[in-house]
C-alpha cells in the first residue's frame, strides 16, 4: 500500500516537473533592437515588413487588430495579412502581429519615421498541444 502511494506520488511530482519544463521553454519574451530576428531585418521599411510577413505568415490565423477609433478604444477590425487592407495600418508606428486567438502568441513591430526599430515577441503556452 505504501509502495502504490508512493509511486503515485511521484507521477503526480514527475507530471508537474514536465508541465513547468514545458511552460519554461516554450515562453518567449524577448525585444529585438538591431540585427535581424523571425525573419525581419531591423532597418526595414513598413512596405518590406508587410510583404515579409505575409510571406512568412501565409496562414488565415495570423492578424493584426486595428482600433476603429483615434483613441485605440472599443472595437477593432482584424487584419489578415493576406488582405488588401495595408492601407488601414501603413500610417501605424505600431502593429501588433496575434497568432492565436487566445492573445498568447503576439509579436508587436515598432516603427520610427516608416523604419523598422523594434520587434517584440512574447509568447506564453497555458495548454498543452
Amino acid at each position: 500500500m505504501v509502495r502504490i502511494l508512493a509511486m503515485s506520488i511521484a507521477i503526480v511530482v514527475i507530471t508537474i516537473v514536465i508541465y513547468f519544463a514545458y511552460l519554461f521553454f516554450t515562453y518567449i519574451d524577448a525585444k529585438h533592437t538591431e540585427g535581424e530576428a523571425y525573419g525581419f531585418k531591423i532597418g526595414d521599411s513598413k512596405d518590406i515588413v508587410y510583404q515579409k510577413a505575409q510571406k512568412v505568415y501565409d496562414e488565415e490565423k495570423v492578424y493584426i487588430l486595428y482600433p476603429l477609433d483615434k483613441n485605440k478604444y472599443g472595437p477593432h477590425k482584424r487584419i489578415h495579412l493576406k488582405s488588401d487592407e495595408y492601407q488601414l495600418i501603413k500610417n501605424r508606428d505600431s502593429w501588433k502581429l496575434y497568432f492565436d486567438e487566445g492573445f498568447f502568441d503576439s509579436m508587436e513591430f515598432k516603427f520610427k519615421d516608416d523604419t523598422l526599430i523594434s520587434i517584440y515577441r512574447h509568447r506564453k503556452n497555458f495548454e498543452l498541444p
